[in-house]
């Protein structure tokens, strides 16, 4: 985990000039076969009636034009609260810079955290209220007795009106509430459902229309990170040994890192906009002076197949494990680990072996 670190965050986004300022957090549950003890660190818990066995992944991802850059990760047991999880990230993350936003959903709603974000590292929040907060109800309140309506910014929700309210840090009290920051919010009303969403922030510069479009930056970027995490095959894991999976997950999110700075120079504009597979589906490679060069990393074959073989053909820098094992599938997860394996060797230090 720590070199995925080094990766992302010293040389990944720092070479290119990459400094994403405004980040957000979310957590991704990564399930595995429930009636399966042997997964190591695993837990087994029950959510909305549905019982799982898995894990729990943190990602601060940056936002860099269409997409969300994975810029520190932190991973353990679903049974771990997501603030848990993520709270000595948040914390100690150095990819926070002052003036920075971060956008959050409610399961990292924690009054402390909010505080010492604002006041340490001087990064503002914005983050959802629950409907059972004296924070929701009075703001709801508030602006339904204001009456001040204002047009949805977004188009595609004609159905919806905001309007901003000022000055709800006591609504919202920690156990030492004179240190409390300020917060204002924006309230969504939704006219055909009735519904209310209530939007804080610790900017207390920024207008209803403003804190609502900075907010919906969060479901565009996560529909790009559902993505990835369906046609990479995040939880395709090839063993119940904990440091493969972890191994496993590190390399997808190199992978995935990897393609999103790819867009960002000249060569990768064409692919601006578009989820991996589209790219993948509509890439024409490009042969500079009619040559083409060949890297010899691993055995190639036409489509998946078992390994029948045992070790197979191969350089040991980067092969998967299942290289290394009989009757083994070797499918587009194996090229997943080896498009992993050569990131790291190619752009930082990297001297793996077999063990």
């Amino acid at each position: 985990m720590s070199l995925l670190q080094l990766q992302m965050q010293d040389c990944a986004l720092k070479n290119p000039g990459v400094q994403p300022c405004i980040h957000i957090l979310d957590c991704t549950k990564i399930p595995v076969n429930l009636g399966n003890a042997n997964y190591e660190n695993s837990s087994v818990v029950t959510i909305d009636g549905e019982t799982m066995r898995g894990y729990k992944l943190g990602v601060l991802r940056g936002i860099t034009g269409d997409a969300g850059m994975a810029e520190e990760i932190v991973f353990g047991t679903l049974k771990t609260h997501d603030m848990e999880l993520c709270r000595e990230m948040l914390k100690n993350t150095s990819c926070f810079h002052e003036n920075d936003i971060l956008i959050k959903d409610r399961g990292f709603l924690s009054r402390e955290m909010t505080n010492y974000r604002k006041t340490e590292r001087k990064v503002d929040t914005y983050v959802p209220a629950r409907e059972n907060m004296d924070i929701f109800k009075d703001a709801a309140s508030l602006a339904v007795s204001g009456g001040k309506w204002q047009k949805h910014p977004n188009k595609k929700r004609k159905g919806q009106e905001i309007q901003p309210v000022k000055s709800l840090g006591p609504l919202w009290a920690s156990d030492t509430p004179e240190k409390d920051v300020p917060v204002n919010a924006c309230v969504v009303h939704d006219k055909k459902t009735g519904k209310f969403f209530v939007f804080m922030t610790t900017d207390t510069t920024k207008t209803a229309r403003q804190i609502v479009q900075t907010y919906e930056l969060r479901p565009e970027i996560e529909e790009d990170f559902r993505q990835m995490k369906d046609f990479w095959k995040l939880s395709g894991f090839k063993s119940t040994k904990y440091n493969y999976i972890t191994f496993h997950i590190v390399m997808t999110l190199t992978g995935y890192l990897f393609f999103q700075i790819y867009k960002n120079p000249e060569e990768g504009e064409a692919y601006t906009g578009k989820s991996l597979p589209v790219a993948a589906k509509n890439h024409k490679e490009i042969k500079p002076n009619g040559k083409t060069t060949i890297c010899d990393i691993d055995l190639f074959r036409k489509q998946p197949c078992i390994n029948d073989t045992g070790r197979m053909w191969g350089s040991s820098l980067f092969q998967s494990p299942e290289e290394y094992q009989s009757e083994a599938d070797i499918d587009e997860i194996t090229n997943v680990y080896t498009l992993g394996a050569t990131a790291f060797a190619l752009f930082g230090e990297y001297n793996r072996t077999r063990e």
